[in-house]
């Protein structure tokens, strides 16, 4: 999962991946914590936090990869590193690479 920000100072970033089950999760980096939940087995509610930036910032495991094209994520909150500061979602966005 790639995050394309326009911010140098992103500190947490909380999406939804949805379109079917999700096998594991782990952040795509030492320097990010990750906490995740799921409200029904096709959505998977997560929250990436650290320095965050732009790249990968999560690694998806799903059953069958052939069905990549149904999952999407969705940004639903992004904060700044020092302040904490919410800021707004566009500008920014999510994508599913293999």
């Amino acid at each position: 999962l790639v995050l394309a920000s326009p911010a140098q100072d992103d500190g947490a970033v909380l999406f939804t991946l949805s379109g079917g089950p999700v096998d594991a999760l782990e952040a795509a980096s030492s320097n990010y914590a990750i906490y995740s939940s799921r409200p029904d087995p096709s959505t998977l509610r997560v929250i990436v936090t650290g320095d965050v930036g732009s790249g990968p910032i999560a690694r998806i495991h799903i059953p069958d990869e052939s069905r990549i094209p149904q999952y999407s994520a969705s940004i639903q909150q992004i904060a700044a590193r020092a302040t904490y500061t919410q800021r707004a979602p566009d500008g920014y966005s999510l994508t599913l690479i293999p």
